[in-house]
């Protein structure tokens, strides 16, 4: 499902989960809808080293392409978010969240007593592949949207190892999305970078 090629083992909750077209061959279809009344209706990817790498960096990066198809919700959809407990309370994450009227870009971290968020400025439709990047390193916050800084803060956090990652994640509510190419890097990724993404 990458252009990358290192899709990754250990997830959990495929039964919510189809491949449909993608930006780049196929992607993941999160469907909207969850049979059972089963509320994890996200991928869950099982606990692993190679995600805990922010402690041993100081930096992250995460980007992802992704598809809403008719979101008439103001609700936040959580696109990846890597967690430091199993309640959420601490984590780091990028996602879409619906300011002013119109849906952004957006990346949140919490260290478990406050959390602050870096907002794009740039409106997201429906039915439209975006790319999506955020990096963090421990001083700045910054959101891009199809290569282009959107947004940033100034933020000095803790975020601590690493528990689990959650993709299409949403606290209350089933979307119709689709990702495609969900990458996590130890390291900040510039804007020429993330431009070439």
């Amino acid at each position: 499902l990458s252009m990358y090629g290192n899709n990754v083992s250990g997830i959990k909750n495929k039964t919510v989960i189809n491949q449909t077209f993608g930006k780049f061959g196929e992607s993941i279809q999160f469907s909207g809808t969850n049979a059972g009344g089963n509320t994890n209706y996200f991928m869950n990817i099982s606990n692993s080293s190679s995600l805990d790498s922010f402690n041993k960096t100081g930096q992250i990066s995460i980007e992802t392409w992704f598809y809403i198809a008719n979101d008439l919700s103001t609700q936040t959809i959580e696109l990846v978010n890597l967690l430091g407990a199993e309640n959420g309370t601490r984590r780091l994450n990028l996602r879409t969240s619906f300011l002013s009227g119109s849906r952004v870009i957006s990346s949140y971290v919490d260290n478990g007593d406050a959390g602050e968020s870096a907002n794009g400025a740039t409106g997201i439709s429906n039915n439209q592949w975006y790319h999506a990047a955020m990096t963090y390193d421990k001083q700045t916050l910054k959101v891009y949207l199809n290569g282009i800084l959107d947004g940033s803060l100034a933020i000095v956090s803790y975020i601590p190892s690493i528990n689990w990652t959650a993709i299409g994640d949403s606290p209350t509510q089933r979307f119709n999305i689709s990702m495609d190419d969900v990458a996590i890097w130890n390291i900040t990724l510039n804007n020429d970078a993330i431009a070439e993404h």
